[in-house]
């Protein structure tokens, strides 16, 4: 048997799909076709084809998914999900540094999907949609290369305000922080965490509300675009990235 058979029996047609999915729980084919809006003869093939594959069996309530099924069905969706975050951010990501985005991570990047790309015009002001992210979240991890003079006083204020903010910076940041705003640094560990890692080459909060991702574009930092994404499992991904970093960092005492 070809080894894409599985495959094209899920994927060369949306109706393919929709079946799979009704065959989650056992359905007889009269059922199943009504459930999709269908006639009972476009059905057959389709289930024909699947048993044949091993991704439905027959039992007494009907045909349902098979382990197999289960488990093919689970990867056209992942499939499904990263092409659809290629057509929409693709470029983003191929055209930004993403070494810093462990491999692992980058395997599960369909988990991004329904994400986008805001762009600011001025360099200078912080992204709205950033902010809001950070303003109506009960929690924040963040990562950052990068230095921006509104930074240490956003962040105190974040964490006064009893908000769970754990940050980690670079050494090159922190030590920036400490020169410039030690009041500040001190200020903020009296509430939050802040650990060191040696470097990053990627700025990024995760947080109660969402996700956001800005990178690195031909050794320089763009502050132009970031990746937004507001999913549970964009979410989910970012607590993963986070612990990444966080696994190679050390925690700061006062």
């Amino acid at each position: 048997m070809c080894k894409f058979k599985c495959l094209r029996n899920l994927t060369t047609t949306p109706l393919k799909l929709r079946i799979m999915e009704e065959l989650k729980e056992a359905k007889g084919i009269s059922k199943l076709a009504a459930a999709l809006g269908v006639s009972r003869d476009t059905v057959k093939p389709h289930i024909r084809s699947f048993l044949d594959a091993g991704l439905v069996e027959r039992g007494s309530s009907g045909y349902r998914l098979t382990n197999l099924g289960y488990i093919a069905l689970k990867k056209a969706e992942e499939l499904e999900k990263l092409l659809t975050l290629i057509e929409d951010v693709g470029d983003f990501f191929t055209s930004h540094d993403t070494s810093s985005i462990p491999e692992g991570l980058m395997g599960d990047i369909h988990y991004l999907c329904g994400g986008f790309v805001a762009r600011k015009e001025n360099p200078y002001e912080l992204h709205e949609v950033w902010l809001e992210i950070l303003r109506t979240s009960n929690w924040i991890k963040g990562v950052s290369p990068v230095y921006h003079p509104e930074f240490p006083t956003l962040f105190v204020e974040l964490a006064e305000e009893g908000r769970d903010v754990k940050l980690i910076l670079t050494e090159e940041i922190f030590e920036r922080c400490k020169s410039e705003h030690p009041e500040l640094l001190s200020k903020f560990m009296e509430y939050g965490e802040i650990y060191v890692c040696r470097e990053a080459k990627i700025a990024f909060i995760v947080a109660e509300k969402g996700l956001a991702i800005s990178l690195y574009k031909d050794d320089y930092y763009d502050v132009l675009n970031i990746f937004i994404c507001r999913s549970k499992d964009g979410i989910e991904w970012g607590l993963r990235l986070f612990n990444h970093f966080l696994n190679n960092s050390e925690k700061l005492v006062r």
